[in-house]
């Protein structure tokens, strides 16, 4: 049988011995973690005036790009629904120019 490293070792006798103790075990290195990690720094809080020069200078991108020529003739062309009454009345344009 091959040797099991020291701590693996360990953990086998002690969990024969007494298999509450390795969940005490574990629920005292979490709570260890828990308290000896880092903590997250606290957000910048921003002032209204901040928050209005931040909106003030804010331009949206656009979702896509402009049509092209050839797309706003295949546009002009399509059928175009204006309003929807019911399922058998429909309000329908044929080209917009």
């Amino acid at each position: 049988m091959a040797r099991r490293p020291p701590y693996r070792r360990f953990v086998h006798r002690h969990r024969r011995r007494c298999p509450s103790r390795l969940a005490e075990t574990a629920l005292v290195v979490f709570i260890l973690y828990l308290v000896l990690r880092k903590k997250p720094k606290k957000p910048l809080e921003l002032t209204p005036k901040d928050v209005d020069e931040l909106i003030a200078e804010w331009r949206p991108q656009p979702l896509v790009p402009a049509l092209t020529r050839e797309e706003k003739l295949l546009l002009e062309r399509e059928t175009v629904v204006e309003s929807f009454v019911s399922a058998t009345q429909l309000k329908v344009a044929l080209g917009r120019g």
